[in-house]
């Protein structure tokens, strides 16, 4: 076990909750608890987004494409369409961006109704994500109260951003959206928040729910790569989980930069 081990596994022991890290470091992994099955809260937005893609490749839909969000298609929670008039009218490339980079909920909604739930699913599938499922929509309750919850793991959730970014998963173009979108992320008070954003490059997707506190990221510095997942629940208080992420992310970013 090197010092990087060491530092992380003891950040994730003294987090309150129960808490899960994978990380990847220039191809070599190792994690904390990384099959361990969570609720995906906004993580899920992820996959959403790489399946959205993958069907702007095969033809389905252009990220030119025009939609309208009416009234009655809008719900609650993190987004801002909730707060905009009726009937604006929205590309699929926005939609994909307000998704990941404010974690509209309405937005994401109306992507999923786009993809459908089979194909979201079937990317999971198809990325070889094992324990990563999309059960209901956003804001949802109903569905939850039934038992029907979006499922994820910190390992599938580092190892879809590594075959994003490393594999062939999507075209270099289906790759270079994807990093794009993922690195206008506003959300950066977890695993970006200690990192100098200046010199290090990092995209990455939180997700959040009462007690629950996740985030996934690519951090590179110098051509050299980290892929780190870490989630985080059964928090009594939903902010104590971000010191957590707040110093893993700081960790790995200093690795980066003083030499593997």
């Amino acid at each position: 076990m090197n010092q990087l081990q060491v530092e992380l596994l003891e950040i994730v022991n003294n987090c309150p909750g129960r808490a899960s890290l994978s990380i990847d470091i220039c191809g070599t992994s190792w994690e904390l608890g990384g099959r361990e099955v969570y609720k995906s809260a906004s993580l899920i937005k992820v996959i959403i987004l790489i399946e959205a893609l993958r069907q702007v490749e095969q033809g389905i839909y252009s990220l030119n494409d025009k939609f309208v969000i009416t009234n009655d298609s809008k719900v609650g929670g993190a987004g801002v369409i909730q707060a905009l008039s009726d009937s604006i009218e929205f590309t699929y490339s926005d939609l994909l961006t307000l998704m990941i980079i404010i974690s509209d909920n309405t937005a994401t909604n109306q992507v999923i109704e786009l993809l459908g739930f089979d194909s979201i699913n079937r990317c999971c599938k198809d990325l070889g994500l094992v324990d990563t499922a999309l059960n209901r929509k956003m804001m949802d309750f109903g569905a939850a109260q039934q038992g029907r919850e979006n499922v994820t793991t910190s390992g599938d959730m580092v190892s879809c951003l590594k075959k994003v970014n490393e594999e062939s998963f999507l075209s270099e173009v289906g790759r270079a959206e994807f990093l794009r979108i993922m690195s206008l992320q506003q959300f950066q008070n977890k695993l970006p928040a200690r990192i100098d954003l200046e010199k290090v490059k990092v995209a990455n997707k939180t997700g959040e729910l009462p007690g629950v506190s996740h985030d996934c990221a690519l951090i590179e510095f110098d051509g050299k790569i980290a892929y780190v997942a870490v989630l985080i629940d059964e928090l009594v208080v939903t902010d104590d989980g971000r010191t957590a992420l707040n110093l893993i992310g700081e960790k790995v970013a200093t690795y980066l930069v003083e030499g593997l």
